[in-house]
């Protein structure tokens, strides 16, 4: 309303300060500027690159070239300026938490075509599913997101997380309500994507179709034949299984964001083989939900730069086909309000299109 004070976003660390006119290589092309005439130039020069003398206009090429130039660029601002937004928001911390707080299974659908709840088969708990390659940061993720509802900034971690590369990793399923004492949503950790993709394949239509379980072991066609044993000798102690199977109601893709740097500034197959491994797990057609595909997690932000991290925002959702501003968050292993306002966005974006896409009655 008119007369209100607007409180500027809170600066920038100097070693994240970033523009893109402080950068023009950031993309590989440059940054295009408007003249006082409204002609777009670029080093004082024409962007469209070379003129058809032949058809008197631009060539497709060209115009495709400046065309993805100008969305890549614009929605690297937009990135940008989503990190500006969460610190303005973190201020009403409290009241994003309340929201998550207070849902219930099916509280957030969409009453629409004239449909009512009792239309829709609701479950007792929504069920979000954790999935990402090894090292993504899935088993910290649960971590962090309990710790934000978490009363006892002291607990103990609910997950097992690896610290090195020989990690045993998550071989069994595990649930974790949100919050402790909640029946309303769950996190279900996974064992991490193979290097084979008809493995990964098999594993997620069994989780999509079949449903999960608390407890249920994980293995693999090709899995040693030592490691099966082990699973299989684990297995036979595991007396904690559940005899309640639920379905997955959203996807989480938890995606390490160094491991996504790496292989945009390299030409080794080893680094760019990570990428083909999550474009072609994250386009399973059992992962989505009607028209909505799996929310996004860029873990390991902390360690690079702002600049950076919005570069992987903006690289993860042209290869996936997703908004990176809007479904890809980037969640950093730290503990301050920011970082919990994105946990609290992320969660709240899962609940509602879990919500909106849950089946009808039979």
């Amino acid at each position: 309303m008119g007369g209100d004070t607007i409180t500027p976003p809170p600066s920038v660390p100097e070693e994240d300060s970033f523009s893109l006119e402080q950068d023009s290589t950031l993309f590989g092309d440059n940054i295009s500027m408007k003249s006082e005439h409204g002609t777009m130039i670029e080093n004082n020069e024409m962007v469209f690159g070379e003129f058809n003398e032949v058809g008197g206009g631009f060539s497709s090429t060209a115009l495709d070239f400046e065309a993805g130039r100008r969305r890549r660029h614009s929605a690297y601002r937009e990135v940008l300026q989503s990190y500006d937004k969460l610190q303005i928001r973190s201020e009403h911390l409290k009241e994003a938490k309340s929201k998550i707080l207070r849902y219930t299974p099916g509280a957030w659908i969409e009453k629409v075509g004239g449909m009512q709840l009792a239309d829709y088969d609701v479950p007792k708990t929504t069920s979000l599913l954790l999935i990402g390659p090894k090292g993504s940061g899935k088993s910290s993720l649960v971590n962090r997101i309990s710790k934000v509802f978490e009363e006892d900034e002291f607990a103990s971690e609910r997950a097992q997380v690896s610290y090195t590369s020989v990690g045993d990793g998550t071989y069994f399923l595990q649930e974790y309500m949100i919050p402790k004492s909640s029946t309303s949503f769950c996190l279900y950790d996974t064992r991490s994507l193979s290097d084979d993709s008809s493995d990964n394949a098999e594993m997620l239509k069994r989780w999509m179709t079949k449903g999960v379980r608390h407890g249920d072991p994980i293995s693999r066609d090709s899995d040693s034949p030592s490691l099966r044993a082990s699973i299989k000798c684990k297995a036979r102690w595991n007396h904690f299984l559940s005899s309640e199977i639920r379905r997955v109601n959203f996807i989480i893709f938890v995606i390490n964001g160094i491991s996504v740097l790496k292989s945009m500034d390299s030409n080794d197959d080893s680094e760019t083989k990570y990428i083909q491994t999550l474009v072609t797990a994250f386009n399973c057609p059992y992962l989505s939900f009607k028209d909505d595909k799996p929310v996004v997690v860029v873990t390991h932000g902390d360690l690079l730069s702002l600049s950076d991290r919005a570069r992987i925002r903006v690289h993860l959702g042209e290869l996936l086909g997703i908004p990176p501003a809007k479904q890809i968050f980037d969640i950093a292993e730290s503990c301050d309000p920011v970082t919990e306002l994105t946990i609290i966005d992320m969660l709240c974006f899962c609940l509602e299109h879990a919500d909106t896409n849950l089946p009808l009655q039979q």
